[in-house]
C-alpha cells in the first residue's frame, strides 16, 4: 500500500514539475525573448523582434503596443517582486522530492527526463539571475 502511495505521488510530482517549469517559461518569455534580441547577431530576427511583428499583425499596432506594454509590466513586475525566485524555489523542491521518492522505492530516473530537470535548472538560473536583471535595467533605461 505504502509503495503505491508513493509511486502516485512520485507521477503527480513528476507531471507538476514538468508543468510548472514550462509555465515558468511562459511567464518570462518576455524577458528570455529580450535577451535573446540583445545577445543576437541579427536582433530583427530575435524572439522578441518576431513575438512584436507577430503581436502587430495579430491585433494590429495600436492594440498589439497595448498588448505588449502590458506584459511588458507584468515580467517587470514579476521580476522586482523576486516571484522567479519563489517559483524556482518551489520547482526545485518538488525535483528533491521526486529524487527522494525514487530512492525510496529503489527506482531509477529515465535519462530523459533527468536531462529534462538539469536543463530547466540551467535555463531557470539564466533567467533569474542574468537575463532578469538585465531586462529590467534596459526597461528602465529606456
Amino acid at each position: 500500500m505504502r509503495k503505491n502511495i508513493l509511486l502516485i505521488t512520485g507521477g503527480i510530482l513528476n507531471v507538476a514539475i514538468v508543468i510548472g517549469s514550462v509555465m515558468f517559461m511562459i511567464v518570462n518569455f518576455e524577458n528570455l525573448a529580450y535577451f535573446d534580441e540583445r545577445n543576437h547577431s541579427h536582433s530583427t530576427m530575435s524572439f522578441h523582434a518576431r513575438y512584436q511583428y507577430w503581436l502587430e499583425d495579430k491585433y494590429g499596432t495600436r492594440e498589439g503596443v497595448k498588448i505588449y506594454r502590458k506584459y511588458r509590466d507584468f515580467t517587470v513586475w514579476i521580476i522586482e517582486h523576486h516571484i522567479n525566485e519563489m517559483i524556482f524555489a518551489v520547482i526545485v523542491l518538488m525535483m528533491l522530492g521526486g529524487i527522494w521518492i525514487n530512492k525510496k522505492l529503489n527506482k531509477k530516473m529515465n535519462k530523459v527526463f533527468k536531462v529534462y530537470l538539469i536543463l530547466c535548472i540551467i535555463l531557470m538560473l539564466l533567467t533569474i539571475f542574468v537575463a532578469g536583471p538585465d531586462y529590467v535595467d534596459s526597461i528602465y533605461d529606456s
